[in-house]
């Protein structure tokens, strides 16, 4: 039985003023006033402990005192939980975590010791032949605390609550949520999740059930990308598909679209984007309208990529477009009003000040000023505008921010030959 710890590890050993812990000491050099945040420097230097609390909770409390000899480490964490009304808890991989007491949380610590766990012990079966699921899921309801079955489909699983609801999972079968009750054995049957094993996924070939696939293939969900307007696709897939890194190329308003690449860069002196085909026909990502996708898949290792050759050597890219189907007409409209604004705007030196810091630079370089006093003066009154202009390009050129407009009109449905 391999028990695996999902995030946070399970806690064995949680305690307040009133618990009592097993025996470790630490050796205190001399007599000293320590601070807390000492006191647990000097339990980390002679033990492999850590510390996980907020840097805050200790801010208000006294300095405590510490004798020269050995110091049980246990008696010294109980000290600091009375001085600091705080609640400590010791897991299982030499962690400890502190935060702030309230009695519930005391009234919990007093009542879940290590000899009130119950352990639930079971087997997790297929309902079509009886046969085990190994690496199944199961996860205490609420927590962190969570096994995998073994190669029979058996597991064992503490818990400090006999009302706990067990979360049974596995990919392709229906999660299930079984109560405990105070029984301590179980046969739990899992019924296989049709929905999911029907779910397709578009790859070089055609369709393959997402259930049998084997190669890195990710799959976006339209419909969260357009949840967040964005001026192109690219930008929406930098963020949203793991293993795609993308890089915005330009600030130009409604033309701000990214580079991208698919598990890095695959490929040195030629083209690094990956392959883009939309209804296998190759095309510019940008150029697509996000309302008139239906599934985009993006193919990520070699097994996918094969079939493309040299040209799917940076990664695939598959998009599939919506199609029309008879039935009852449906009008969808959709705009956009975006306005686009500069996050910061550099400050710009007048024509007068340029001049001046130019011949500055060149003075410190051992070499004659450019612009004369003379010169600098009708620059300065903007005598001569013509020979000696001083302008603002910046206000001339450039707007406080930038209007975008956009709108989509979309109409399906109809008769089966108009």
């Amino acid at each position: 039985m391999k028990t695996f710890l999902l995030l946070l590890c399970t806690t064995v050993f949680g305690f307040s003023p009133k618990t009592s812990f097993s025996q470790e000491n630490i050796v205190i050099s001399k007599d000293q006033k320590a601070s807390i945040d000492d006191v647990f420097h000097i339990i980390r230097a002679q033990t492999d402990y850590t510390f996980i609390y907020a840097k805050s909770l200790f801010e208000n409390t006294p300095e405590i005192q510490l004798k020269k000899g050995d110091i049980n480490i246990d008696s010294l964490l109980n000290r600091i939980s009375k001085n600091a009304d705080v609640f400590i808890r010791k897991n299982p991989d030499h962690t400890i975590t502190i935060k702030k007491s309230d009695r519930n949380s005391r009234s919990r610590s007093d009542s879940q010791t290590v000899s009130q766990q119950l352990e639930i012990k079971g087997r997790v079966i297929t309902a079509n032949d009886k046969l085990p699921l190994p690496g199944a899921s199961i996860i205490e309801k609420g927590t962190m605390n969570g096994v995998v079955t073994d190669f029979n489909g058996d597991f064992s699983i503490s818990i400090t609550n006999k009302n706990a609801i067990l979360v049974i999972s596995y990919v392709g079968y229906a999660t299930k949520e079984i109560p405990v009750n105070d029984q301590t054995n179980f046969e739990i049957v899992l019924e296989e999740d049709t929905d999911s094993l029907d779910e397709v996924v578009i790859v070089g070939f055609g369709k393959q059930k997402k259930i049998s696939l084997t190669g890195a293939v990710s799959t976006v969900d339209v419909e969260d990308m357009k949840q967040n307007p964005t001026s192109s696709i690219s930008n929406a897939l930098a963020g949203n598909v793991a293993g795609i890194m993308g890089m915005m190329q330009s600030g130009q308003p409604g033309r701000n679209i990214s580079e991208f690449w698919i598990r890095g860069i695959s490929t040195f002196g030629g083209g690094t984007n990956p392959l883009v085909l939309v209804d296998n026909i190759e095309r510019d990502l940008n150029e697509l309208n996000i309302e008139d996708i239906k599934s985009i898949s993006v193919l990520k290792d070699a097994a996918e990529t094969a079939m493309y050759g040299s040209r799917g050597a940076n990664g695939v890219i598959l998009i599939t477009t919506k199609r029309g189907s008879a039935g009852k007409i449906n009008i969808n409209f959709k705009d956009e009003f975006i306005y686009n604004t500069r996050t910061i705007t550099p400050d710009f030196e007048d024509g007068v000040s340029y001049a001046n810091l130019l011949n500055e630079a060149r003075i410190t370089r051992n070499e004659g000023p450019i612009y004369q006093p003379e010169e600098l003066e009708i620059l300065r009154l903007g005598l001569d505008p013509d020979l000696y202009p001083n302008v603002d390009w910046k206000d001339e050129l450039l707007r406080d921010g930038a209007m975008t407009y956009r709108a989509n009109l979309n109409m399906s449905g109809g008769g089966e030959t108009s």
